[in-house]
């Protein structure tokens, strides 16, 4: 997926319905209201006050090149970061980083076309 990802306008306009009903949901949820208006009492106009999942008008507002966009400046290989941890040897890494850096684009870009 990190190398082929698939960006369908059916997965997008899935994930955006589902996204916008959750939004709707904490409208309606005590808990979430209080958090959300703490974050804003304590944040101000600052971005910690707005809500990880969005707004609905944000969500509305994403279309099919925002999400390429995003994954072509945010997942390439200029700002890639791959850590391994753990009972592994150093080789092993070398080895699974070295073929997923082999798979970048020209540009150090993971090509989301898949071309």
């Amino acid at each position: 997926a990190l190398v082929r990802p698939k960006f369908t306008a059916d997965e997008l306009a899935k994930l955006k319905r589902e996204t916008e009903s959750d939004i709707l949901e904490r409208k309606g949820n005590d808990k979430a209201l209080v958090q959300y208006n703490h974050y804003r009492f304590l944040y101000g106009s600052h971005p910690y006050s707005h809500p990880l999942i969005g707004t609905q008008k944000g969500v509305k507002a994403i279309n099919y090149k925002d999400v390429v966009n995003y994954y072509v400046e945010h997942f390439g290989g200029k700002t890639l970061h791959l850590f391994g941890t753990g009972a592994v040897k150093k080789e092993v890494i070398e080895k699974w980083f070295t073929g997923l850096t082999d798979k970048l684009g020209s540009r150090g870009v993971l090509n989301p076309d898949g071309h």
